[in-house]
């Protein structure tokens, strides 16, 4: 091919397999650029053109399409002859992968005051790496600066500290797509948005950003005004704005004072955006009440927690009228005056009288007698200074309600101006402060004391979103005033990237006399704001002087003594002079948590070690010893640790009684009582732990109880806990006797029985039982046994018995030492067979009105009553169940007292009928049962209550005719027959208690023809069926 032939270039940018002309050209290299996209397949195809182009045709014809408004057509190509165009074969070219493109702008959806939804912008394109993740930046200005609303920040500089929202989309398309809650906002923030995207090769550029306001609230409840300054006739107050603005600026806010004086209602004295307010024209010494209202343009807050405040006392004037009464006599004289009417609103309490301008008495009269004066002395009394108003000194006026300066989550501060003294100087203030819980309870802090010349102080260790009740009361040497107005403030929540504060004291990890090592767990990565990693454990110090008790001390030395990243720490040039106790806080760049609890005191003079030794370990057991290793304490008590004692008492031995004691061969005496050392362990220095030691003497199958104890020279550690050792060597001891299973374990042809495992397997664990049956006796007299089965359960079921036969089970443990003696017997028998109990009595009264007036009845039951054909198949199933014997008589019996312990026998026959006769009105009570051919007896039937008219069933429910006779009552002895041919009642009727509603069989107060037709209508009187 002639290289210097013309090519035309042809492109697919789609890929769609539709070319278009690039470019003409002779040169055999070609570049794209401009116009693609990233991870862009192109289609290429050359086109070699073979012919010969008249390039004078091209030239005219580009001349004519530019004198043309309209665009040249025709062949692109111009020769004197035929052309051909040979195609190279289609290839392909992609452009190399980039970062995604910006997704679009984030989406903000439904806001309130506190939250906002927003939806992230998807990348209209991967540039050929799958995304993997959005990134979503939201600056509220909570995180140290402000948002863009506030300082007008625009661009990159409203996201310096912002909230970054991470959005995984790996696994989840659609996750980009979702909608993202931002929660506890304040009221009114102005929040920006922008969002990227990422894959492999980074982070795309950032959407436009989006901004947004949340909408704004009342102001919250303002913390009550404080006293500045209070004068005769004025009050001057000053208040803080509230803790929430609800969103609206801080300048915008106003304020409402209203006043009450005594009974009457408040009125607003003040309106304002000032936070101080003077209420003039008020009375001298008369207490005032006030509240505060804080209002923006979206309403009022809640009022302010009632302030009480009193004017000053003004000066009095001087009493009036002052005069002598009667005549003077030489050596004395009667003076008197008036009260003045202005006291400056405290009552007078003395007068003071000078002659001369020298004090000469002084009285709470309005009069005086002055005595004692020479014959013909002149004076001089001076109204205005004759008499004054005096004030004794008294406990300190009530103080006015603390200012919170300064506050943090943790910590408030608080300051207040000086009381009234009343007189005597100020002595002490205390600050008092009580923690409101969330569910309501409260809990009071320790009182803080101050000097008298304290004006401000410091609550510290608090804890954070909690509500406290401030107040104040003043002292002096008349005693303490009253408290001051509560302030209630609540801290506000730990910073946004605070660690979570310590949940544990420090734990002490070595101990020298002067040296103390600490150590704590390291607060894990996880817990860790990435944005503001730990910087710092801080480590706090509470010390006291050892003059006495620790809890007669309440002023310690608190110091911090150690700030460093390590989890441990090392405090030097500690003494045994003093106590210590220690906390741990946490701190990063957004500050420091409060304090975690603290250790117990500690102290660092020698001592018996003070912490126990841990439990021995039990290794192999024998038949006559056991190996135990034991370990020194975490603390020595700041002496060197000399001696490990094993110490051991018996819990069980075979051949030995609780009052014996046993001697082993290294002189040591075990008992059941007391501890005994059995090994003694020298410690030396460097000594690997922990210890094995043999104890040996002992006898098969013994039990111990074994502790260790460890000494230093002074004296012995406490003992550790205990560890249990049982020697190997015995088969278990012997059980208990087995017992029934259940209150209903007996039955005709089966006992249920269950025992407990023996006391003691030796060591060895009792893996199976066997159960016996004893079916007599050998010549020797022994008793015979045979085994019934084997089981691994401590209960069974023995099933295959006779009815009414008595047997003797006894049980044994097996292990792998061999099996135990037989336990004692349980002599048991199955249920006998039992007639069934019949149904309670019917009655029917006679068909003649006149004979059932008088009384004359049937009583019925059974096959005789009447009954449906359901009722007499459920009759005839339970008579053909397994030990059940036919009915073949019965015995009625009738109780015509009213203690019901007067039952005959009336009748005893085969039919279940009796013709009766009601003696009276107060009526009688009946009760039938049945017996077998062989005089098996069932159970009683239910008690009926029979009187002219009224029919009552006196038990709960009438028995079902299914009843088996394992369901009847068991009867004693005593259901045999008197003397007399009565049976006595096994038991009150239940019918007769004070609890219990009897139910009436037949309807009372109805015609005895009625109650006649019922019966010829078959109806069963018990209330279940109708014929």
């Amino acid at each position: 091919m002639d290289e210097s032939a013309p090519y035309i270039v042809e492109v697919d940018l789609e890929n769609g397999e539709e070319f278009i002309d690039l470019a003409d050209t002779e040169d055999t290299v070609f570049e794209l650029e401009g116009g693609l996209r990233p991870a862009q397949t192109i289609a290429f195809r050359i086109l070699v053109v073979v012919g010969e182009i008249d390039y004078a045709a091209v030239a005219a014809d580009a001349k004519a399409s530019a004198d043309d408004d309209t665009e040249a057509g025709g062949e692109v190509l111009y020769a004197p002859g035929p052309i051909t165009y040979l195609p190279s074969e289609v290839f392909h070219a992609t452009t190399l992968p980039d970062v995604p493109e910006a997704p679009a702008q984030v989406t903000v959806g439904k806001f309130t005051s506190s939250w906002i939804r927003f939806i992230c912008g998807k990348s209209p394109a991967d540039n050929g790496k799958a995304i993997t993740e959005y990134i979503v930046h939201v600056d509220d200005g909570s995180l140290g600066g402000s948002s863009a609303s506030a300082s007008g920040r625009q661009g990159e500089a409203e996201f310096v500290a912002c909230r970054t929202f991470t959005i995984a989309v790996a696994s989840n398309k659609n996750a980009v797509g979702k909608a993202i809650r931002i929660d506890s906002l304040a009221p009114g923030s102005r929040l920006a948005f922008r969002c990227a995207a990422r894959n492999e090769l980074g982070l795309s550029a950032f959407s436009p950003i989006t901004h947004a306001r949340l909408k704004i609230l009342p102001p919250s409840e303002p913390l009550p005004p404080t006293l500045v300054s209070a004068r005769e006739t004025a009050l001057t107050l000053a208040w803080r704005p509230p803790e929430s603005v609800g969103g609206a600026p801080r300048n915008e806010l106003a304020y409402c004072l209203s006043m009450a004086a005594g009974a009457e209602s408040f009125k607003p004295t003040f309106r304002g955006g000032e936070t101080t307010a003077e209420v003039s024209g008020l009375a001298p010494a008369t207490e005032y009440t006030f509240r505060l209202v804080a209002s923006n343009s979206k309403g009022e807050s809640p009022p302010s927690t009632v302030v009480t405040f009193a004017t000053a006392a003004g000066v009095a004037h001087p009493p009036t009228k002052l005069k002598i009464d009667g005549t003077v006599a030489p050596t004395s004289l009667r003076m008197v005056w008036t009260a003045p009417l202005v006291t400056g609103g405290l009552p007078v309490s003395a007068y003071r009288v000078y002659l001369n301008s020298a004090l000469y008495l002084e009285t709470e009269q309005c009069h005086a007698r002055v005595n004692g004066l020479q014959p013909g002395l002149s004076g001089t009394l001076e109204p205005v200074a004759a008499a004054q108003v005096l004030h004794p000194a008294a406990r300190p006026a009530q103080p006015a309600a603390v200012t919170v300066t300064a506050m943090t989550h943790d910590s408030i501060e608080v300051a207040w101006e000086a009381p009234d003294s009343q007189g005597a100087p100020l002595l002490s203030f205390e600050l008092s402060a009580v923690a409101v819980a969330r569910d309501g309870t409260e809990h009071t802090l320790p009182g803080l004391e101050l000097p008298g010349r304290a004006r401000q102080a410091c609550l510290a260790d608090l804890t954070p979103s909690t509500l406290y009740k401030i107040s104040l009361v003043a002292s002096n040497s008349t005693g303490a005033s009253n408290p001051s107005q509560e302030v209630a403030v609540t801290t506000p929540p730990p910073p946004p990237g605070l660690p979570p504060p310590p949940l544990a004291p420090p734990s002490v990890i070595g101990v020298t006399l002067d040296t103390l090592v600490l150590g704590w767990a390291p607060l894990p990565a996880a817990a860790q704001d990435p944005r503001a990693p730990l910087s710092a454990y801080v480590v706090y110090q509470e010390a006291l002087a050892r003059t006495g008790s620790v809890e007669k001390q309440h002023k310690p030395t608190l110091s911090r003594v150690y700030m460093d990243k390590e989890a441990c720490a090392t405090l030097r040039q500690l003494d045994d002079a003093h106590v210590y106790r220690f906390a741990l806080a946490l701190r990063n760049r957004v500050g420091e948590t409060p304090r975690g609890p603290w250790t117990e005191w500690l102290t660092l003079a020698p001592q018996p070690p003070p912490t126990p030794p841990p439990a021995p370990r039990v290794g192999e057991t024998t038949a006559s010893g056991v190996e135990v290793s034991v370990a020194l304490p975490e603390r020595d008590g700041l002496a060197p640790f000399v001696r490990l004692d094993v110490l051991a008492r018996i819990v069980y031995a075979p051949s030995l009684e609780r009052s014996e004691t046993m001697t082993l061969a290294s002189g040591a005496v075990l008992s059941y009582t007391s501890w005994a050392p059995v090994a003694a362990v020298p410690v030396a220095a460097g000594m690997a732990m922990p210890v094995p030691v043999v104890v040996s003497g002992l006898s098969p199958g013994m039990s111990l109880e074994l502790a260790s104890v460890a000494w230093n020279a002074l004296g012995m550690s406490p003992r550790s806990e205990r560890a249990t050792a049982t020697l190997r060597g015995m088969p278990p001891s012997q059980m208990e006797p087995p017992a029934l299973a259940s209150t209903g374990a007996v039955g005709q042809e089966s006992i249920g029985l269950r025992w407990h495992p023996p006391e003691h397997d030796f060591g060895a664990p009792v893996f199976k039982y066997v159960v016996y049956s004893e079916v007599g006796l050998d010549d020797a007299g022994l008793p015979i046994r045979e085994q019934l089965l084997t089981t691994t359960k401590t209960a069974a079921e023995i099933s295959g018995l006779s009815p009414g036969t008595r047997y003797r089970f006894s049980v044994a443990g097996v292990s792998s030492e061999g099996i135990s003696a037989p336990s004692e017997v349980l002599d048991v028998m199955t249920l006998p067979p039992r007639a069934l109990a019949p149904q309670p009595p019917m009655v029917q009264p006679h068909s003649e009105p006149a004979r059932a007036n008088a009384g004359e009845v049937t009583l019925v039951w059974d096959e005789a009553a009447p009954m449906s054909k359901a009722r007499k198949r459920k009759l005839a199933k339970a008579r053909k169940a397994r030990g059940v014997v036919p009915t073949t008589q019965y015995e009625l019996f009738v109780d015509e007292t009213d203690a019901g312990d007067g039952w005959r026998l009336i009748y005893a026959g085969s039919l279940p009928q009796y013709e009766f006769q009601i003696p009276d009105e107060a009526g009688v009570r009946v009760k039938v049962r049945g017996l077998g051919a062989g005089g098996e007896r069932s159970a009683f039937s239910s008690v009926v209550a029979v009187s002219r008219g009224k029919y009552v069933l006196e038990a709960g429910d009438v028995p079902s005719a299914s009843a088996s006779a394992s369901e009847s009552e068991s009867e004693s002895e005593s259901d045999d027959e008197a003397p007399d041919g009565s049976t006595p009642f096994d038991g009150p009727s239940r019918g007769r208690s004070s609890g219990e509603r009897p139910m009436q069989l037949w309807m009372a107060g109805v015609g005895v023809a009625a109650a006649a037709a019922a019966v010829a209508a078959g109806l069963w009187f018990g209330g279940e069926e109708t014929q």
